[in-house]
């Protein structure tokens, strides 16, 4: 099992300064790197001639080439390994006369040779390994999907190189960074990187910037080695994350050993209801309040861009409207990370003190088709995560009972089913054999119940 460890860190200016010129080299080489693979991938496809699937108008048909009377195709591109990508953009940095600066097609980079190339030199050595895994990465996610498919409405993309205009199969492929995005990922060894002292206090040594403070919150375990090192910044703060560690993974409990086992609903309102007649609520009026302050601070930050064009007195450029974004951003943090600790609280409670948690198996996908701001404000698909990795930790079970059983439907006593429960309006359920209870308590039973049954009994 891989863990990783995130801490804050407190790098001085001087130090905030390098980490900015490295994030802004590290998103550069990224879009240099895209440049290069495309041409390449577009030059050698030429050569070998392969081709795929069928071009389609708008009508769905067919089109036919002119010249050859036989239908046009897109080209079945072969992509670079990951070691032929770090192949082709290592040596920009030194190489004044690389071949594969023949690759790039931007402007602003050819003309900014020079000036680039010092950006690149700030970057250590492992970067360039990253930068290929995650390129590579990215190809395979998007080109493994059927993506010729287009609807009638939309229209092809396409793109030149040596003149010559090319289909563009995908959008999400050729993503570039912008300003907006900073991560930093580079490889290091722990125990040189670390210097642990007294308490919390703690130095974490970055590499090409130098030595920062860091909070030590939580223990690292002795003679641990990481994978990987991840820089990241948000709202003017800066975090350190330490990832690959292996853990062992403990032993799950036997089906014979369980003490304490629970059901659990869930709920747009209460949010979880056990079937121990717990519930664990939303933090609705904190973020209600967080969000009509945001609203007015984006209200303002609209008539600053307003009055920008019309060249008023309030100018969206300037230091205060910058600071100011930044108190907005402040308090949109605020909401997610008040989010995250209902979460982290209440799935932290449930795998400790149950040996057994029973769960609906949801379809959260069609969830957010269905119903796409309440499977958001929830984080239906962040809690079932956190169960499952925290019950992997602790050695717990996490057993699902199948999405299509009627949990609100039957009485939890009697078993007779109403219905007329399938309406969410319905809050409350009475049985004619006398259960009056809540409806979410009532399905709690039912997947307890259920659960039980098919864990032991495997029906």
């Amino acid at each position: 099992m891989k863990v990783a460890y995130k801490y804050r860190i407190y790098p001085n200016k001087e130090q905030e300064k390098q980490l900015m010129n490295i994030l802004s080299s590290y998103n550069l080489m990224y879009n240099i790197a895209v440049d290069i693979v495309k041409t390449y991938i577009v030059r050698e496809q030429r050569k070998n001639q392969s081709f795929s699937t069928n071009i389609k108008d708008e009508d769905g048909k067919i089109i036919i080439d002119e010249k050859t009377g036989e239908p046009k195709k897109f080209p079945k591109y072969k992509f670079p390994s990951k070691f032929n990508i770090v192949k082709m953009i290592y040596h920009l940095k030194d190489e004044e006369d690389c071949e594969y600066w023949n690759y790039v097609t931007s402007e602003y980079v050819l003309n900014n040779k020079e000036v680039i190339k010092e950006k690149l030199r700030l970057l250590p050595a492992n970067c360039f390994n990253y930068i290929a895994v995650a390129l590579r990465t990215a190809i395979d996610q998007k080109f493994n999907k059927k993506v010729a498919k287009r609807s009638k409405n939309k229209k092809v993309r396409t793109f030149t190189i040596d003149g010559i205009e090319e289909v563009d199969r995908t959008n999400l492929f050729f993503h570039k960074f912008n300003w907006r995005d900073c991560k930093y990922t580079y490889q290091c060894q722990h125990q040189s990187a670390l210097k642990v002292g007294e308490g919390k206090k703690a130095y974490f040594n970055i590499m090409k910037v130098g030595i920062a403070k860091m909070i030590y919150h939580r223990p690292i375990p002795m003679g641990s080695k990481f994978d990987a090192v991840t820089i990241s910044r948000v709202n003017n703060e800066w975090y350190v994350a330490l990832g690959g560690l292996e853990l062992p993974t403990p032993d799950v409990i036997n089906k014979d050993d369980v003490k304490s086992s629970v059901g659990i609903d869930i709920n747009t309102d209460n949010y979880i209801v056990t079937s121990d007649n717990e519930t664990f609520k939303n933090p609705i009026e904190k973020i209600k309040k967080l969000k009509k302050a945001i609203k007015r601070m984006q209200r303002r930050c609209g008539e600053n861009k307003k009055d920008a064009v019309t060249k008023s007195k309030r100018d969206y450029k300037s230091n205060n409207f910058k600071k100011y974004l930044l108190k907005k951003s402040k308090k949109e943090l605020k909401v997610v990370r008040i989010k995250k600790e209902m979460l982290n609280n209440t799935t932290s409670y449930l795998t400790h003190k149950y040996d057994v948690i029973f769960t609906e198996n949801l379809n959260v996908k069609a969830m957010q088709k269905f119903n796409g701001k309440m499977t958001q404000k929830n984080n239906f698909y962040e809690l079932f995560r956190q169960l499952d990795y925290k019950a992997l930790k602790v050695g717990k079970i996490i057993h699902k009972v199948d999405r299509f059983y009627a949990s609100s439907q039957i009485c939890s006593k009697c078993g007779k089913v109403h219905p007329e429960m399938k309406k969410l309006s319905k809050r409350v359920f009475r049985c004619e054999c006398g259960n009056i209870m809540a409806r979410d308590l009532n399905a709690a039973i039912n997947i307890k119940n259920e659960g039980i049954k098919s864990l032991y009994n495997g029906e």
